[in-house]
């Protein structure tokens, strides 16, 4: 076998990588490779591909290969290759076993977490914006969840409550597959005017899970809605207790904010309770917006959104503050009506996770 690409007038040409694009940010542990087309002169033809992965440019540490692969001619689909950057190349064998040079290696980087709701930011950095099941490889990360907002009240300029924040760093010993719940937020309350076919009807919606819906107050010219609590969000994982004790699991909460008010005498809509730490119901009078149902036990719940607490022209009240979260965290935060606690804007999305007006909340990962 001669590793050359020219012998006795024929030749192979030397293969290209196509796909992963070098310096591509993948959102699969295992990717597709794809290479160029055969090429060859001497009127022979494409026997075999020898594919490898290597975490170095100098293929020292091979991750994953499949040598002299008579199937997978010009693509080929890996097993899982972890997170971190990987390097690729491949190389073309004839029937008369004349073999190419190796293509030109490219670099990407596999995620160290997959899910079908993520975007990955960087080789250690990923976005969670829906529920999602996410697929962590063994290591430490650092999880910070976003709640929902609460919706504005029906006429109002201002917003609903922001959703409240938490975070907290865990250890996976081996990879587990497990869902991350990210919370929707409330409804915004609405005008339903009698003498004109109504655009709504009944109390703001609630955002879920856990929001409570909006209040509400009835008026001769029709009814005014407050705007729905916002929904949490939550992620549950195992304890990994030694020797293993039933599944354990422990369970982090961010809750949603507080609907919004609009102007008149409140009637109270849904309310969540302090074991389903949504954001509370949006009251229809100005200092009546709802406030978030957390509670404060250690290691479990984040506190909710605040209630509304300022005054304003009718049909004109502000949204409530975000709530501060309760339990043993590594930090706590809060925001203002209209900015999450601790926001973070993603730009696949273009949008801050948990911000005013019932936006849903979000989820970031960070590998440590």
């Amino acid at each position: 076998m001669l590793n050359k690409g020219l012998m006795g007038g024929s030749f192979v040409a030397t293969p290209s990588i196509t796909s992963p694009t070098s310096g591509e940010i993948d959102d699969t542990l295992t990717p597709t490779i794809t290479a160029s087309a055969f090429v060859a002169f001497g009127g022979i033809t494409h026997y075999s591909t020898d594919w490898q992965v290597a975490s170095d440019s100098g293929f020292s540490t091979i991750v994953w290969e499949s040598l002299n692969d008579t199937t997978n001619k010009t693509s080929v689909t890996t097993t899982t290759l972890g997170g971190g950057t990987r390097y690729v190349r491949c190389r073309y064998k004839s029937n008369t076993g004349l073999w190419s040079s190796w293509s030109t290696s490219i670099d990407y980087t596999s995620p160290w977490v997959a899910g079908s709701n993520l975007t990955i930011t960087s080789p250690t950095n990923a976005d969670v914006n829906a529920t999602s099941t996410v697929t962590f490889q063994a290591g430490t990360y650092r999880i910070t969840l976003w709640g929902a907002a609460g919706g504005k009240g029906a006429g109002s300029s201002g917003w609903g409550g922001a959703g409240g924040s938490t975070r907290k760093s865990y250890t996976f010993p081996t990879s587990v597959s497990l869902p991350i719940t990210i919370g929707t937020g409330g409804g915004e309350g609405c005008h339903c005017d009698p003498t004109n076919p109504p655009s709504c009807t009944g109390p703001a919606a609630a955002g879920t899970p856990g929001g409570g819906a909006g209040g509400y107050f009835t008026h001769p010219n029709g009814t005014w809605n407050g705007g729905g609590g916002g929904g949490m969000s939550l992620f549950s994982y195992p304890t990994f207790s030694i020797p293993p004790i039933g599944n354990p699991t422990v369970t982090m909460y961010a809750a949603g904010g507080g609907g919004g008010a609009t102007s008149g005498t409140a009637s109270a809509g849904d309310q969540p309770s302090a074991a389903n730490p949504g954001g509370g119901w949006g009251g229809a009078g100005c200092n009546d917006g709802g406030s978030g149902g957390g509670s404060a036990a250690p290691d479990s719940n984040g506190g909710g959104g605040g209630s509304h607490v300022s005054g304003g022209a009718d049909y004109d009240c502000e949204g409530g503050n975000g709530g501060q979260n309760a339990g043993n965290y590594d930090d706590d935060w809060s925001g203002n009506n209209t900015s999450v606690a601790n926001p973070y804007s993603s730009p696949a999305y273009s949008r801050t996770f948990g911000s005013g007006n019932g936006s849903p909340g979000g989820a970031r990962i960070e590998k440590l």
